[in-house]
């Protein structure tokens, strides 16, 4: 029996498991409360690498002193651009957190009323209603977001567990049971008689089992199973509770397992993941090499020391090492993902647009997938796909600046300048010292032939990176546009200076 030595802990924090899915639901069975309370503690408490294959997870939940600071911040943000509905359902999530209900519920409507498309505001809202009792409102909501996002696991499991609550049991099996299937693969689990086995690998000659389940070890499928166990008990389907039960237990050991083994190597890992963040690309991927010796059947490692070459332009290499863990764990999204990124480099844009897509089969909410497939579908020059990919992006990691820049380059890229100019200005709101969004703000404006607000944009770029060539050269096509032509000329001759050619 074969498993991974590593696992990518749920971006889900702790607090948020035990407030939405176990501590407001008094029908949860004990198990249910004990185990995750005791096992994902102590998983998290032993491996937390800085470098998980995706991009990191940014909680206010844990910290209350911080509350008050990041509603001051979220109300400068609305008093910048009172039509941000990213900061609304921020700071009505934060209100929510102190309890203040009527400000909170009035962010909220102020959020859908500004992005009535946006899923999770919906769910957020929801879960608000939820914890104060108002199980009609927060059912809608759930379904809102469920119509909006059909794959939200968080909203199937969240309106699962409100029929299980109302004892609308076969409502509540649906919802569950939608949750479990929604969750991407990490594990092949197998079952013979009344014993489980699992394996990360599923070998072609392994005989068939009675049945075959592939799952992953997100602490809300554990969450899931005895929701759905309580309710097939309500149901008086006992032997659906109990196999749900054996199986919820099985993963809980499986996942207590993973984290626990294999220490050393976890520790060298770690080493490596702290050189990597600090740029020192070589000694990391030294570092994932000791890792791989010691825990050589280990994808984690292999994926790690990809991304320390693919950062020294060691292309091949890091090929090799993304293919390799893809062999080991065909069931990663972060190996499909980081192989992707090197189809990029070099230009094999289908190749990357594949491995995408079978990282977000793997992974529905792996924004880092969405955001290479939205890269390789501009460079084939499917831009609605683009924009689509980029929209996904925004919608998994609200107020990132640069994945409305990414959409943002999607629509100029198809010539809707005004839905460009849109993403591009909140992607300076985000990051008012992005010289590179003024850039393509610029650009927008140059398409649309407002010349002065390019130009404006272009020297707000260039005070911000004096090393941005681009943004001299399109500058110098602005004033050449005007008929300034010896600022022009200035420009294009800083443009060369910098390595760029004015055409």
């Amino acid at each position: 029996m074969r498993y991974t030595t590593y696992l990518a802990t749920a971006t889900v924090t702790l607090s948020f498991i035990l407030r939405f899915a176990v501590g407001a639901d008094k029908n949860v069975s004990s198990d249910a409360k004990v185990n995750l309370a005791d096992v994902i503690t102590s998983i998290d408490s032993t491996i937390e690498p800085a470098w998980s294959g995706r991009a990191p997870a940014v909680s206010l939940l844990d910290d209350i002193a911080s509350i008050d600071r990041a509603i001051e911040k979220y109300t400068g943000e609305i008093n910048k651009k009172p039509t941000s509905a990213s900061a609304f359902r921020e700071r009505g999530i934060l209100f929510g957190l102190k309890g203040e209900v009527v400000k909170s519920n009035a962010d909220f409507d102020r959020a859908i009323q500004q992005d009535p498309t946006d899923s999770s505001t919906f769910y957020r809202r929801g879960c608000e209603f939820r914890i104060h009792g108002d199980q009609d409102k927060a059912i809608i909501d759930f379904r809102e977001s469920i119509r909006l996002r059909p794959a939200g696991t968080d909203s199937h499991l969240a309106l699962g567990q409100l029929y299980l609550e109302r004892r609308e049991l076969d409502r509540a099996v649906v919802e569950l049971t939608e949750a479990i299937h929604l969750n991407p693969a990490f594990v092949t689990l197998y079952k013979s008689g009344e014993s489980f086995t699992f394996t990360t690998n599923r070998n072609d000659e392994h005989p068939l089992p009675d049945f075959t389940f592939s799952v992953p070890l997100d602490p809300q499928l554990i969450v899931a199973l005895f929701n759905r166990r309580d309710a097939y008990n309500m149901q008086g389907d006992k032997v659906k509770a109990d196999a749900d039960l054996a199986f919820g237990k099985e993963l809980v050991h499986i996942r207590l397992s993973m984290a626990h083994e294999s220490i050393p190597a976890v520790k060298v890992v770690t080493k490596g993941d702290k050189l990597y963040v600090s740029h020192d690309f070589n000694a990391s991927a030294a570092a994932y090499s000791e890792a791989i010796r010691l825990a050589p059947q280990s994808e984690r490692p292999r994926i790690a020391r990809g991304w320390s070459y693919l950062m020294m332009d060691k292309i091949d290499d890091a090929l090799a090492d993304f293919s390799a863990a893809i062999r080991l764990q065909p069931m990663s999204a972060a190996a499909y993902a980081g192989r992707a990124k090197v189809y990029e480099k070099k230009q094999l844009y289908k190749d990357e647009i594949a491995d995408c897509t079978k990282a977000i089969q793997l992974d529905p909410k792996y924004a880092k997938a969405y955001r290479s497939r939205s890269i390789a579908y501009n460079f084939v020059g499917e831009f609605g796909k683009s924009v689509a990919d980029a929209t996904e992006v925004i919608q998994l990691q609200p107020g990132i600046s640069d994945s409305y820049s990414l959409r943002g380059t999607a629509f100029s890229q198809s010539s809707n300048y005004e839905k460009a100019f849109i993403d591009f200005s909140e992607a300076i709101r985000l990051t008012p010292t992005s010289g590179h969004a003024y850039y393509y703000r610029g650009q927008c404006c140059a398409k649309k032939r407002d010349f002065d607000k390019a130009i404006a944009d272009f020297t707000e770029a260039i005070r911000l990176d004096p090393k941005l060539g681009v943004a001299y050269k399109a500058r110098g096509d602005a004033y050449a546009e005007k008929g300034e032509k010896s600022k022009a000329e200035a420009d294009f001759a800083q443009a060369k200076k910098l390595g760029h050619k004015a055409e």
